[in-house]
C-alpha cells in the first residue's frame, strides 16, 4: 500500500524525469512501484544514486550536472535534513527544485532555516498529530517518562505511534471480548 501510494504522488506530479537517492536494497523494494511507472523508453529516463557515505556534495553535484530538477529521496530519517542542507550549499534549493521525500519520519524533523527556501518539497504523513486520538496517547506516555520535559506529537515517530494504536485496539478488543455488553468507545 505504501509503495502504491508513493507511484501515486508521482503519478500525480506528471515529473517527466527524476533521480532517486536511496541508501540501500530496503529501499528499493519500497520503491519498486515508483521505479515502474516511468516509462522505459522515455526520452529522459529516470535515474538512481546510491547514497553510499555522508558526502552529499559529490551526489548531489552530479545530480545537477545532468540537469535534472526532480529528485525522490528515501534515506534515514537522520541524513535528510543534512542532505538537504547540502544542497542548499550547491544551488539545488531554489525555484524549479522539487524533492519528494518518502519517509515517513520527515515530519518529526526540525527543519531549521531551510524552510526558507524556493524549493519544492513534499512528504507524506500517517499520523495526525493533532487528533484527539494521538493527544490522549501523548498524555499517557507523559505520564510515564522519568524525565522532565515532556513530549509533543511532531517528536513522537511513526513506528512508536503505530504499536501504541496496535495496542490500544487489542486492549479494547480484549475488554471487548471479556465484556461483550459493554459499549466500547
Amino acid at each position: 500500500a505504501l509503495a502504491k501510494s508513493l507511484s501515486d504522488v508521482l503519478i500525480d506530479y506528471t515529473w517527466k524525469s527524476y533521480t532517486i537517492v536511496y541508501e540501500n536494497v530496503e529501499n528499493l523494494i519500497r520503491l519498486k512501484d515508483v521505479m515502474q511507472i516511468h516509462q522505459p523508453r522515455a526520452e529522459t529516463p529516470i535515474s538512481m544514486m546510491r547514497l553510499e557515505d555522508d558526502n552529499y556534495g559529490i551526489l548531489l553535484k552530479k545530480i545537477n550536472s545532468n540537469q535534472v530538477k526532480n529528485v525522490v529521496l528515501d534515506i534515514s530519517t537522520e541524513k535528510i535534513v543534512p542532505f538537504l542542507t547540502e544542497a542548499r550549499k550547491v544551488g539545488m534549493l531554489v525555484d524549479y527544485n522539487k524533492y519528494f521525500i518518502t519517509n515517513l519520519d520527515t515530519y518529526t524533523l526540525d527543519f531549521g532555516d531551510l524552510v526558507e527556501t524556493n524549493a519544492n518539497i513534499t512528504t507524506l504523513r500517517l499520523v495526525d498529530i493533532k487528533s484527539t486520538e494521538m493527544d490522549s496517547a501523548l498524555k499517557v506516555w507523559n505520564q510515564n517518562q522519568q524525565h522532565n520535559y515532556p513530549m509533543e506529537a511532531h517528536q513522537i515517530p511513526l513506528e512508536a505511534a503505530l504499536v501504541h494504536d496496535a495496542v490500544h485496539f487489542f486492549v479494547t478488543s480484549l475488554r471487548a471480548f471479556a465484556n461483550p455488553k459493554a459499549v466500547i468507545v
